[in-house]
């Protein structure tokens, strides 16, 4: 798509695109694995002890193919910003420690999701990417940060509690407001916003030239707008070191564990596997069985746990597959089984309550059911991120050169 052209009668500016930033990249197949990596394996069933093979058996050629179908709103947008700068290696800066978060809304509406998501406020990375939120609250301020960001050379990120656009409206679900996009461009009157999460209506990522004007009611809700910076080792090439294994898998085990820090009404890891099971009991389910939350079980819950839960899965595992070679140790076959066995467990608990929608709710004998295979398949999970953790102390840990910014202010 080309970048659209200033209209006649548009303030003097002229539409502005992240200089040095490269939309070609972005939107490519990602770079090659990093120098020094074992060779593609033969692609003969899950397990071939290569370290680098993909869920199917089949070894990844590039170090960017986790498929976009796994990823969040956020990851969609990082990956492709993070490309654009050509990072080698854009994927593995967005591995996140493996864990479940189990909230309720304002109408006592269960949520699933991730540790990752604490990005929304405190952007948390393990690699050479460093990054804070800015938060606008009007479209003046909105227009200068991303100014500001247009003008270091970046492409901005742009998170909103409720956003105003024609292609994505408010809904009765309030947690699908908070949806992150791109600003690909911008002038004087209006801003190029790529969308690129896929739809159920509409799978093609969109790209919208949006009046400034038109995101007042957005900006009185807030949007954040991700001010970043990126280390040389990883857009030089990729450094395999770069990643701080040690804190992933120390948080891994601490949000499994359920010992993350206490915030009202949130549970973690088996703690929230546990309070989810509460819902399905007949007495509970009579209670809080409603329009509302048979539509959160057809439409939403199950999409947040593909997204978010067994997304976070799959994206450590295709991380600890690729570098398994650097610490057989701590990222062995038996951690890649265990991640995989709890994906496959949380993927069939989505499934099983879109079905629940339809038939009798959280009280649906199959939902208890895939929450006990859930409960089990995290227990094991927890004893292997435990046994990777110590494993990985008992090693000395890889030279890691000094990173420093060179995606900076220009």
């Amino acid at each position: 798509m080309t970048l659209p052209t200033s209209a006649p009668g548009d303030c003097a500016s002229p539409w502005r695109t992240p200089q040095g930033w490269s939309r070609t990249a972005a939107l490519g197949a990602g770079a090659e694995a990093p120098a020094g990596a074992p060779p593609p394996g033969p692609a003969t069933g899950a397990g071939t002890g290569t370290g680098a093979e993909t869920d199917g058996g089949a070894a990844p050629r590039t170090a960017d193919d986790f498929p976009a179908a796994q990823l969040n709103c956020l990851h969609h947008c990082l990956r492709d910003v993070l490309r654009g700068h050509r990072v080698v290696a854009a994927t593995d800066q967005l591995v996140q420690p493996v864990g479940t978060v189990f909230s309720t809304d304002r109408t006592f509406r269960p949520w699933l999701a991730s540790p990752g998501e604490q990005w929304l406020t405190v952007p948390q990375f393990f690699g050479s990417v460093r990054a804070r939120w800015h938060t606008a609250w009007s479209v003046d301020d909105l227009r200068g940060l991303v100014h500001d960001e247009v003008g270091r050379g970046h492409v901005p990120v742009l998170h909103a509690h409720r956003w105003h656009v024609p292609w994505l409206s408010a809904t009765d679900l309030l947690p699908a407001d908070y949806h992150t996009m791109m600003a690909l461009g911008c002038d004087g009157r209006a801003l190029l916003l790529a969308d690129r999460q896929p739809t159920s209506t509409d799978p093609v990522p969109r790209e919208h030239k949006v009046r400034w004007d038109d995101l007042a009611d957005t900006a009185r809700h807030g949007v954040q707008v991700l001010a970043y910076d990126i280390g040389e080792t990883a857009v030089g090439h990729g450094d395999r070191h770069d990643i701080d294994l040690r804190a992933l898998l120390n948080l891994s085990c601490r949000n499994l564990s359920g010992r993350a820090p206490r915030v009202p009404g949130m549970e973690h890891g088996l703690a929230a596997v546990e309070l989810l099971k509460s819902f399905t009991s007949p007495h509970a389910a009579a209670m809080l069985d409603s329009k509302l939350l048979r539509l959160a079980l057809r439409w939403h819950l199950p999409s947040c746990i593909d997204k978010y839960v067994v997304g976070n899965r799959r994206l450590f595992l295709h991380f600890a597959r690729r570098h398994r070679y650097l610490h057989p140790q701590a990222l062995s076959t038996a951690l890649c089984r265990r991640v995989e066995e709890s994906a496959t467990a949380w993927a069939a608990l989505a499934r099983s309550l879109a079905r629940s929608a339809r038939r009798d709710g959280m009280a649906e004998p199959g939902v208890g059911s895939a929450l006990a295979d859930v409960s089990d398949a995290e227990h094991r999970l927890l004893a292997a991120m435990t046994t990777a953790r110590d494993r990985l102390r008992d090693t000395p840990p890889p030279a890691r050169p000094p990173t420093r910014d060179t995606v900076e202010a220009r």
